[in-house]
């Protein structure tokens, strides 16, 4: 009787996994109009390389999908009173990271703009941690997290890198199915955002409900390593130093996340990030714009990590005007 027990465990596990591989492998429809590994950098190249406005002074956002909502409309609309020749430009590139965004620093610099505002947070700077089973609300380990981190097959077979949020992947997987196709097209979601193709999806905000029910589901954090072993830092000081040699003006700004996702980190890796924001300073010279923890108390969230890139959520775009007309007029 265990042996049977057993045995329709494992098949059951053996199904499941082949699902869920499944799943994760069914081709997106319009991914090819996601900027990639493969391009880059020459989609980047092209782009600053264009021919701007002679007396256009340029306002370059850069950042990953945390500075996605950043409307680029009503940002223009609050700076321009101020700076008539300003022109903001969105350059915010889904699973962006500093490291990438340094191979395009030269072709940056090269369009020169009047200033560079940056988004950045702790995962910019984490180490995906190797040995811990997430069994807060489940008496399996999480497959995925296992896969990715501790076994790691992606070093021997390309095809089983598993995506970086299943949920969203089974979710866009779904969402092709229905006949209605404007579900499924990757958009520009303001002007002056040629590297943003964003889905409906992103657009949606969710209930506190599911906000909650997410932060039950959350995978630790990681952890980060200390300023002087931190290759991340390292190429982020270069990259302001870049900027800085060149009269470029850089700010930073901690982008937002929600409380809940906040709250469970550890002391020591909140410990760890303010070692990496104080070493920053103290190096560069920068001031970094702390992160605004009213927005938890705001309904204008998509989950834990973006707020909704929609017409409810311009309290975002509102405050890095803010911050952007500061630094003008410094």
């Amino acid at each position: 009787m265990v042996k049977k027990i057993i045995f329709s465990i494992i098949i059951s596990f053996i199904i499941s996994f082949t699902i869920f591989l499944g799943i994760m492998y069914i081709p997106e429809k319009n991914q090819g109009e996601v900027i990639g590994r493969l391009n880059y950098v020459e989609i980047q190249k092209e782009f600053f390389l264009k021919d701007f406005k002679i007396n256009e002074k340029k306002i370059f956002i850069l950042g990953s999908s945390y500075t996605q909502a950043l409307n680029t409309t009503q940002i223009n609309l609050k700076i321009k009173p101020e700076c008539q020749n300003c022109q903001t430009y969105n350059l915010s590139i889904q699973g962006d990271s500093i490291d990438k965004r340094k191979k395009v620093i030269d072709s940056i610099i090269a369009a020169k703009p009047e200033m560079i505002i940056y988004g950045i947070s702790e995962m910019d700077f984490v180490n995906p941690i190797k040995s811990e089973f997430n069994i807060s609300n489940s008496v399996l380990p999480d497959l995925q997290y296992i896969i990715s981190t501790e076994l790691n097959p992606s070093q021997y077979f390309k095809f089983f890198e598993i995506s970086a949020s299943p949920k969203d992947k089974t979710w866009n997987v779904i969402r092709q199915i229905n006949k209605d196709e404007s579900i499924n097209t990757r958009f520009n979601p303001f002007p002056n955002t040629p590297f943003l193709k964003i889905l409906k999806s992103n657009t949606i905000i969710v209930s506190e409900l599911e906000l909650k029910s997410i932060r039950t589901n959350i995978q630790q954090l990681g952890n980060i390593n200390e300023p002087e072993k931190n290759i991340t830092l390292k190429n982020l000081k270069q990259m302001i130093k870049d900027f800085q040699d060149n009269d470029i003006k850089i700010s930073l700004f901690i982008v937002p996340h929600h409380n809940y996702l906040t709250s469970i980190e550890s002391k020591e890796f909140k410990k760890s990030f303010e070692s990496i924001k104080n070493d920053l300073e103290k190096t560069t010279g920068k001031n970094i714009y702390p992160r605004i923890e009213s927005y938890s108390e705001m309904p204008i969230w998509h989950d834990l990590y973006h707020i909704a890139v929609n017409d409810k959520t311009l309290i975002y775009s509102d405050d890095i005007s803010k911050i952007i007309l500061k630094e003008l007029n410094n």
